[in-house]
Parts: structure tokens; C-alpha cells; sequence
């Protein structure tokens, strides 16, 4: 139970000793005054377990600290969101442009106080492998590519609603670990194939593609990530076509992210050396014209079409010859990109934050049918955005609110990114899985029947998709483990 003490608060109704003196305990809960003290349950969204520590729970919401966290998690997240959207395949400033709407959703229907969503490493690059992306872009145009990455946007919300609706948000947490933990290192592998040649190259991808063309080989149509584990292969091998200033911008980002935290203050904010050397890296490439020599963001192209009263762009034209295609990767996307929301709720329920598996099911479901409609891809739950957002001492789902409006009035300050260099965007990406490729302990760490699957799961997911990668995971391992059991007895 919970009693209110004379200053408004909650308190456990056995006061701790430093509190016992200004809280008044009542035997007789029928008895109490509204006026002057209730019995009442922990408020809807806050925290309302006993600290690890000890301590009382902080119960209290505190709209000013809410205020700042979401302003300072829309700051150091804007690099992020640029480079994200370039997994996709998209253009990088559309990140910016599109990522509130759906925060804003997310907030108004999510019940967890630290939860923090958007585009993450792992959905763009899930998205962009559903939809072949390179392909589908060369061959029908960016703004086609653009109508079906809303489209699927769209198909994902829909399927975590239905999913939500029948109660099916636990389904997630039944992925077999093998398979999971294969998915995490496949789709790392993934993530480094596609931004390495950004990273090494003065013109990026275009160039590591036309000069690989005839050195590579062809390969089945299933194999989709293949091409792109061998030339990220073919791209370390060459050093003597790497960018002479490309390769200091993306070497530099990389220490700088992974090694650069120790010299800095500890009270800035996770992600600050995000920001800040993203910053100082745009301004260099500003000064020194870096554009004539590599790629970097470019400038915002302006609407050719009739201005909006809203501040963001909202689709209605999406190419719905392709739902059938698209609805059955959709509704697996949504369970595997749920998966992550499960994890990191799950973690965060250790430090007493409770949560309702459907509930967030179908916030995920309403953010990412705002996505679709917004000109966003797939959105989901991000570890790190959801350890800042808990840091910086989130009360409530005001927050992410406020995080979401704050980018949705930022886009003009976007012209300030236009100088900075993608190998610096690129290595950003990089910096957030390289140490999981190069040191796949957890896939390690699996025996038997389970190292089977794990490491058939992350080649399957790295080579082919990730659709075939979990799929294909699913069934081995259930098949493996009738085969055991039989044999066994």
C-alpha cells in the first residue's frame, strides 16, 4: 500500500526510518480524509519498486526534467537519424524530416516511462533487405522507393496492431536464444557490409559497386546479402583505392565513439560525442570544401509542391499492387522488431519498471502506421536512445513527446548538416556493431545443438535476409531438437 504524506508525496506505507516523521500511517483505510491523506496505488507510468539500492521509490513526476531529457535526446540523436535513414537507402536528410510524427505517437500510446523508439540500425537494414532497396531504387526511382517503404511502414503498424488485438505480444519472447542471438550477429555483419565502402571511399557505395562489378561474382537471387558481405571483403583487400581524406574522417569518428568517452566529462548526456563529433567534423568539411573530394549530406531539396500547414509531410499515394508481397515479411518484421522492445523491457523491469507486453505491441503498431503516413521507415525500441532517455531522469512518456516535437520544428536547422561528410555518418553505424562482429561472444558461448543454429541463423540472416535467417533458424532448431529428443529416448 501507499500513503500520502503531509508534502504531497508518495511514501511506502511502512515509512522507511528518515521518512517515518512526516508521514502519518493510518490503521483504517475506510477512515481517511481525501482532503488530508489516501491510500493510492502507484501512479500509471512511474517507477513503483523499491530502488536496487534501497532507497524509495521516486513515484513523482517531475514535467521539467521531462522537458529537458526530450530536448536533449532530440539533439543527440539528430547524426543518428541521418545515418539510419542512408541504411535504408534513402536519402539522409528525410531521417530528420520524418522522425517526430511517429515519437509523438509512440508517446501518446506507450505506458513505459524510459521506452525511447525510432528508425535503429537493425530495422533499416531489416527494412531495406525486405524491400531489396538498391534495387527497387535504381530501377523505379527514389520517390517510388520512398511510396513503399511508407507502404511497408504502414503493413508493420498494422500487423502489431492485430497482433496486439489478440493478445499475441508475448509470442516475441518465445524466440528460441540461438536464433535471436544469430539474428543480432548476422544482422551486424549486415549493417557493417553496407557502410564500410562509405566509410573507405571518397563516393561511397556507387563507387565500391561499379568498380567491384567485374571482379565479383553473380550470385543466386536468394542471396541477397552476399553481394554485400563480399565487397565489404572486396573494399578491406583494396587500400590502394580508399579516400585519402575520406579514411582519416571515418577512422577518427570511430576512435573518437568507441575510446573517446574516458576524456569526457561525466555528466554530459550518453551520445554527447555523437553530436559533438559530428559538429566538428561538418564544420572541417565545411571549411576545407570536403565536398569536391567524397560524399557528404548535400542540401535539403525544397517541395516542389503546394505549401502544407503542418510541419511535416503527410503521404497519400503508396503502391498497393505490392501489400500482397509485402504482408507476409511485414508481419514477421513486426514480430522480430518486437523482439528488441521485449530485451530491453525486460532488462529494464531488473530496476523496477513493469511493462505490458501488448500494450507496447501496439504502440509499436501505432507509431509505425504514423511512419507510413509521415514518409518514415519501420520504427522500433533502440537500447541506447532508452538508456539516455532513463539517464537523463524521464519521469514520463512526456519525454519522448517532447522529443518528437522538438524534431518535428527542427528541420530548418537541418542546413547545418549539409557539409557533413557521410564517411563520418557511415562510421557512426559502424562504431555501434563493429565490436559485435569481431567479437561474437554470445554466438560463442553457445554449445551443441544451439551453436548449430546460432551460426546457421547468422550466416542465413548476413547471406541471404533476414527473413530466411529467422525462418530457417525457427525450423532447424525445432527440428533439431525433435531429432534429439528422440534419439535420446
Amino acid at each position: 500500500g501507499w500513503i500520502e504524506h503531509d508534502a504531497g508525496r508518495l511514501a511506502p506505507a511502512r515509512p522507511l526510518p528518515f521518512v517515518a516523521s512526516a508521514c502519518k500511517e493510518v490503521p483504517q483505510p475506510p477512515s481517511l480524509s481525501p482532503s488530508t491523506y489516501s491510500v493510492l496505488p502507484p501512479p500509471r507510468g512511474a517507477i513503483s519498486t523499491m530502488a536496487i539500492n534501497g532507497a524509495p521509490p521516486q513515484a513523482e513526476k517531475s514535467y521539467v526534467k521531462d522537458i529537458i531529457a526530450g530536448v536533449t535526446m532530440a539533439c543527440v540523436g539528430v547524426p543518428q537519424m541521418i545515418a539510419y535513414s542512408e541504411l535504408v537507402g534513402l536519402p539522409g536528410f528525410r531521417g530528420l524530416k520524418t522522425a517526430g510524427p511517429s515519437m509523438i505517437g509512440f508517446g501518446l500510446t506507450t505506458g513505459h516511462v524510459w521506452l525511447s523508439q525510432g528508425v535503429t540500425s537493425v530495422s533499416a537494414v531489416m527494412a531495406k533487405s525486405d524491400l531489396d532497396g538498391d534495387k527497387y531504387a535504381e530501377e523505379n526511382g527514389t520517390e517510388a522507393y520512398v511510396q513503399l517503404v511508407c507502404l511497408y511502414s504502414l503493413l508493420v503498424g498494422v500487423a502489431s496492431i492485430l497482433l496486439a488485438l489478440v493478445g499475441a505480444g508475448k509470442i516475441a519472447q518465445n524466440i528460441p536464444k540461438p536464433v535471436s542471438t544469430g539474428f543480432g550477429w548476422g544482422a551486424s555483419l549486415s549493417i557493417l557490409a553496407s557502410q564500410m565502402p562509405d566509410a573507405l571511399f571518397a563516393r561511397g557505395k556507387s563507387f565500391a559497386k561499379a568498380a567491384s562489378a567485374g571482379v565479383l561474382p553473380s550470385l543466386p537471387a536468394f542471396m541477397k546479402g552476399a553481394g554485400g558481405v563480399m565487397r565489404l571483403i572486396w573494399s578491406l583487400i583494396n587500400p590502394m583505392l580508399w579516400g585519402p581524406y575520406t579514411v582519416p574522417f571515418a577512422g577518427l569518428t570511430i576512435y573518437v565513439l568507441m575510446k573517446g568517452k574516458e576524456y569526457l566529462p561525466k555528466g554530459l548526456p550518453k551520445g554527447s560525442e555523437v553530436l559533438m563529433v559530428t559538429a566538428l567534423f561538418t564544420a572541417v568539411s565545411a571549411h576545407f570544401g570536403y565536398s569536391e573530394y567524397g560524399n557528404v549530406v548535400g542540401e535539403i531539396p525544397k517541395d516542389d509542391g503546394e505549401a502544407s500547414m503542418l510541419p511535416f509531410e503527410v503521404r497519400t499515394e503508396f503502391p498497393f499492387d505490392q501489400i500482397m508481397a509485402l504482408a507476409p515479411k511485414a508481419a514477421l518484421f513486426a514480430i522480430i522488431n518486437f523482439s528488441a522492445t521485449v530485451s530491453i523491457c525486460a532488462a529494464f523491469e531488473k530496476e523496477g519498471m513493469p511493462f505490458n507486453a501488448n500494450r507496447e505491441l501496439l504502440a509499436q503498431g501505432t507509431s509505425c502506421l504514423v511512419a507510413g503516413v509521415t514518409g518514415s521507415p519501420p520504427v522500433g525500441a533502440s537500447l541506447s536512445r532508452s538508456e539516455v532517455q532513463k539517464m537523463l531522469g524521464a519521469s514520463s512518456v512526456v519525454s519522448g513527446i517532447v522529443n518528437g516535437l522538438v524534431l518535428v520544428f527542427l528541420l530548418p536547422a537541418a542546413a547545418l548538416l549539409a557539409d557533413a561528410p557521410k564517411a563520418v555518418l557511415a562510421s557512426i553505424v559502424i562504431a555501434s556493431v563493429i565490436k559485435k562482429v569481431l567479437m561474437p561472444k554470445p554466438l560463442l558461448n553457445l554449445a551443441g545443438v544451439d551453436a548449430a543454429v546460432g551460426w546457421f541463423t547468422a550466416f542465413a540472416v548476413a547471406l541471404c535476409d533476414p527473413t530466411i535467417g529467422i525462418v530457417g533458424g525457427v525450423v532447424l532448431y525445432f527440428a533439431l531438437s525433435v531429432f534429439k529428443k528422440s534419439k535420446a529416448d
